[in-house]
């Protein structure tokens, strides 16, 4: 086998797909409040046929330390090759002086994700931040000032969350931004505290469950299911503030939602039996090819190469492409048609018009006795054959199908002639 580099790029459609995570929460009561945050966000999924898999550890007022040291929890983290591990510390400390927050909090945050780095490297830490008390810290506020109010608490809550994410290389679901901006939108009408002043409503919880949505699917929740209890117009608005705040400041929240799309499409030239594959991975560093068994990795110039192939003439082949970019991979697999260089001297008496094609395709064969016509789809996919009674001409009908290019294989005396065709 061998590559050929060609200076080409294709760029593909981002199709948002179906999706299933599968997650642990360790947290405390804020986590658990109303039903508890991962129930919610598993409800907003299924909403858009996602599939949230979550198990919840969460002891009323627990810390990031006394996390470190349950084995429950080191224990389920080492369960399972989950998605995402969530992290929340208990909900007054990260508001404290830095100097506090530096011994008391960043230590234990480190041995929980190198816990979770520790089981599986792909494995995303993602701190939960929370939201500052509705009317401040009053009994802290003695002995530091910014606690005094609800906006100096959270932004001190914001400080220490993102801090710590980048010490860890960790992700933060803004939960706690979001819910400033609905307190300043809604000047403070909106019940998102329970009755403490501390713990979070129903409508509280849907507001983290809409931003944990955001940030793991990397989807908006806007049109997501809500619950029962929660006016409309409320659960509209969260959702609109959600998707404004996590996706306007994904580099602040160290969110990365690239997607790495494996892809190829095939040709047939004139160079012996052979069949050119043109690789067109995005945001891939490498890629593994499957040819029916026989595999190959393939490592530069992805996006703009081609791999080439001996197939015998007319068989099918069932190819595989994967692309890789870290812990990042997408799989695309298609049928590959083999055909032989004899058939050029074919390709010269046939003439297929008009290209492109509206509703139908004429292919004019002079004679050639074409022994079958197949349509085949850039999936590598049959999605026509057509007998022919071997007149001068045969008219294919194309008004049913979709928009885009498709490859039109004719067996002529036993030899395989390709054109590619364009339907508008």
């Amino acid at each position: 086998m061998k590559k050929i580099i060609l200076f080409s790029l294709i760029v593909l459609p981002i199709i948002m797909l179906s999706q299933n995570k599968k997650a642990l929460f360790i947290g405390n009561s804020y986590t658990a409040a109303n039903n508890s945050v991962p129930y919610w966000v598993s409800k907003i999924a299924s909403s858009f046929n996602d599939t949230l898999e979550y198990i919840m550890i969460s002891p009323g007022s627990a810390t990031f330390e006394q996390h470190s040291t349950n084995t429950q929890v080191l224990d389920s983290i080492a369960s399972y090759d989950w998605d995402y591990v969530v992290l929340q510390e208990q909900s007054q400390l990260p508001s404290f002086p830095p100097a506090q927050v530096e011994a008391e909090m960043y230590p234990y945050a480190q041995i929980l994700c190198d816990s979770i780095y520790s089981n599986n490297e792909c494995t995303i830490p993602m701190f939960f931040m929370t939201w500052g008390r509705e009317n401040g810290d009053p009994v802290n506020c003695q002995y530091y000032e910014p606690l005094c109010t609800y906006e100096g608490m959270q932004n001190r809550i914001r400080e220490s969350y993102l801090e710590i994410a980048q010490l860890n290389n960790a992700q933060v679901a803004p939960v706690g931004m979001v819910w400033k901006h609905l307190r300043e939108l809604s000047q403070n009408t909106l019940e998102l505290y329970s009755s403490d002043g501390s713990h979070p409503s129903i409508l509280g919880t849907y507001t983290a469950a809409c931003t944990f949505y955001a940030s793991m699917f990397h989807k908006s929740p806007f049109g997501a299911a809500y619950p029962t209890e929660i006016e409309v117009s409320d659960a509209i608005l969260v959702q609109q503030i959600t998707n404004q705040i996590v996706f306007d400041s994904l580099d602040v929240w160290k969110i990365d939602t690239t997607q790495v799309y494996a892809y190829f499409t095939q040709e047939y030239l004139t160079r012996g039996p052979e069949v050119y594959l043109f690789t067109q991975c995005i945001n891939a560093d490498s890629a593994f090819w499957d040819f029916g068994g026989i595999t190959m990795w393939q490592y530069n110039d992805l996006e703009d190469g081609f791999i080439s192939i001996s197939l015998p003439e007319y068989e099918n082949y069932y190819v595989c492409l994967t692309a890789y970019s870290g812990c990042k991979q997408d799989t695309y697999c298609a049928e590959v048609f083999g055909i032989d260089s004899k058939s050029e001297m074919y390709k010269s008496d046939i003439k297929v018009y008009p290209n492109p094609a509206k509703h139908s395709l004429n292919i004019e064969h002079n004679g050639k006795r074409i022994e079958d016509i197949r349509i085949v789809d850039q999936q590598g996919k049959t999605v026509k054959t057509v007998s022919t009674d071997n007149s001068s001409i045969t008219e294919v009908n194309v008004q049913n199908f979709a928009q885009g290019i498709y490859n039109l294989i004719l067996l002529i005396e036993e030899k395989t002639v390709s054109f590619r065709f364009v339907v508008e």
